[in-house]
């Protein structure tokens, strides 16, 4: 017992350095290059600019995003104060609250009562199915919702 409550301490410390880690060094650019295209961000200039748009192209010293109106913007990383990514819509947590939940629901459904899991019981398991994908979209969407939805990526020296 006291060997698994150490094993547990380490984990949960090697955990939190990691996370410490994970922050935003000013002035390294690692996290804005490794941003998958097509990315939304958000661009702080020095001068007080700021531009909203999708991620085309990054390279050593610049970024290119397209704005709303379909144009192209090339920025040098020497013009920028912050780069935000954007957080993900609050489809994605709908989705998997849905999949997960009518899943468990299912299962449930053929498996409960006496005689164990049958396939008379489909009908069954697709109502309490059908529930727990309803329930489980509310708490999916409910926990995207709760993300503040924006990450500093990257910020000036």
């Amino acid at each position: 017992m006291v060997r698994l409550r150490r094993q547990v301490a380490l984990l949960v410390g090697l955990l939190s350095i990691s996370f410490v880690v994970a922050g935003v060094v000013p002035g390294r650019w690692e996290k804005v290059d490794a941003q998958p295209r097509g990315t939304s961000l958000i661009i702080s200039g020095k001068t007080g600019e700021e531009w909203s748009g999708i991620l085309e192209a990054v390279t050593s010293d610049s970024i290119v995003i397209r704005l709303r109106d379909g144009t192209e913007f090339p920025l040098g990383k020497d013009a920028i104060q912050e780069i935000r990514r954007q957080g993900d819509s609050r489809e994605n947590g709908t989705l998997i609250g849905a999949g997960i939940g009518g899943g468990v629901g299912f299962a449930i459904g053929i498996c409960s009562d006496e005689g164990g899991c049958s396939s008379d019981k489909v009908d069954r398991g697709m109502f309490i199915g059908g529930i727990g994908a309803l329930t489980g979209a509310l708490f999916g969407w409910l926990s995207d919702a709760a993300v503040t939805g924006e990450e500093v990526i990257f910020v000036s020296t």
